[in-house]
């Protein structure tokens, strides 16, 4: 049946809708209900519970979500996947959605934009920040790394890397485009634009992205083609207790 969230959660043009979801140990069995042959399939390949916990719950969310805004049964929403496995509705143009998960959370994005992505990251410290930047990041962005401060890198680091994600996301051109033919800002965790797209100068004007912090330890990012005036954030598993779905 479709999702009975409340008019609260309808989707209004302008307006992105970005779903908060922490995936616990114990897995909801109704999920896994939901899912289809092919996903229940890619769900018995994963090696760990967490993980597999992690996908059950995150593509049946997807599914009440997308039902949701959608007005149709969770279980009949069809998926097409692009050429880079951007995943989009086979019978919707309007809505576009965009999935991401790190560590025990996801997020899930939903707007009527031409485009969107997101990506969230749990934030880590058992790594050379400078170095792996110096493979992926852009010139300006490793410039701007090295002149924050030793205690701010770790955090900067995934500042650009989620936006840089989360942009690649959007565009659905997966590693065809490089890491460094473009260049977002890095130094605030809410402040996030993009500053140059190196193929073509004007292209960053058509783009908007957005930082956000979802819980201790991790950070986010959105970047969408379209208008967007405002951006509302939900935590999944409160609305679903609310609802009783």
């Amino acid at each position: 049946m479709v999702a009975e969230l409340t008019s609260y959660h309808l989707l209004e043009p302008g307006t992105l809708h970005l779903w908060y979801v922490d995936v616990g140990n114990e897995l909801n069995e109704n999920y896994y209900n939901l899912l289809n042959r092919d996903e229940r399939i890619k769900s018995e390949k994963y090696r760990f519970s967490q993980d597999q916990n992690m996908f059950i719950t995150a593509r049946a969310v997807l599914r009440i979500l997308s039902g949701h805004y959608l007005k149709k049964d969770p279980i009949d929403i069809v998926f097409n996947y692009g050429p880079y496995g951007k995943p989009y509705f086979q019978d919707e143009n309007s809505l576009m959605f965009n999935i991401s998960h790190s560590g025990s959370k996801a997020i899930l994005g939903f707007g009527k934009v031409a485009a969107i992505g997101v990506d969230i990251e749990n934030i880590k410290d058992n790594f050379d920040v400078l170095d792996i930047a110096g493979k992926f990041f852009s010139q300006s962005e490793i410039k701007s790394l090295g002149e924050t401060s030793q205690e701010e890198q770790n955090r900067a680091f995934f500042r650009c890397w989620t936006r840089k994600e989360s942009f690649i996301k959007a565009k659905g051109d997966g590693l065809s485009l490089p890491l460094d033919s473009f260049s977002v800002t890095l130094d605030d965790d809410i402040k996030a634009r993009l500053i140059e797209t190196k193929w073509n100068p004007s292209e960053k004007e058509r783009w908007k992205i957005f930082s956000f912090v979802p819980d201790n330890n991790y950070i986010g990012a959105v970047s969408v083609r379209g208008k967007v005036q405002k951006i509302k954030y939900w935590n999944w598993e409160e609305v679903y207790k609310s609802n009783n779905l």
